[in-house]
């Protein structure tokens, strides 16, 4: 079953792609609450030729412009589960586990999503929750083995972000809920019944003749 609106059309040099109040339910009970979403995608390289055809644009030029507000993060991971994303797009949304809603966000980027040439983003999600992602090797001899320190989690926390591709900024809040930090104490799980702290980054590009040796990708910088 499906409710709300659905509208898209072609741009002169694009398209655009909207809802308003979405809501539907999968066949095998997957339901999308609702909220609001805008989608443009913009490359100043296309032309339009004669009987509507186009030419061949850079792609590396497109502009892409996403607006929404209200989303379910629970609910957009299981549903990009059901997408061809990738193995290991699949395996870390399955081991982060994403809760909370997004109350707004607004994103802009040139080029490709996953090595974008431009890129802003700014938002705010509230009740957020990842989970957190424990080592099985261990570290230290004898008495002092312990758990190796494996990736944070935490639940109950508000976000308010603005980011680029340089660094960015945000304010983070937990209200009565807890953060997890495994392997760095022996009680890995940490309630918590108010935190606020402002964070900080900047990222420096690093130079394009200087990769990671395991994934190929550049070395960037960054300070927090």
């Amino acid at each position: 079953s499906m409710s709300g609106r659905l509208i898209g059309r072609k741009l002169s040099q694009g398209f655009e792609a909207s809802t308003q109040n979405l809501q539907f339910q999968t066949q095998d009970g997957l339901r999308w609450p609702g909220g609001n979403m805008l989608y443009s995608q913009t490359n100043p390289t296309q032309k339009v030729m004669l009987a509507g055809e186009t030419e061949t644009a850079d792609p590396t030029q497109t502009i892409n412009d996403f607006k929404a507000d209200k989303l379910d993060l629970a609910v957009i991971s299981l549903i990009a589960n059901k997408i061809p994303l990738g193995a290991a797009t699949h395996e870390m949304l399955s081991s982060l586990a994403p809760q909370g809603t997004v109350e707004t966000i607004t994103a802009r980027w040139r080029g490709y999503l996953d090595e974008p040439q431009e890129m802003t983003a700014k938002g705010v999600i509230k009740g957020a929750q990842i989970s957190a992602r424990h080592q099985t090797s261990k570290v230290g001899e004898g008495v002092d083995t312990r758990e190796a320190i494996g990736r944070p989690g935490f639940r109950g926390a508000s976000i308010d972000f603005d980011m680029s591709l340089l660094g960015g900024k945000a304010k983070i809040a937990i209200d009565k809920g807890m953060i997890e930090l495994p392997g760095m104490f022996e009680d890995a799980v940490i309630p918590v019944e108010q935190l606020s702290s402002d964070v900080v980054w900047k990222i420096t590009p690093a130079p394009s003749n200087t990769k990671s040796k395991v994934d190929g990708t550049p070395n960037n910088k960054i300070e927090v």
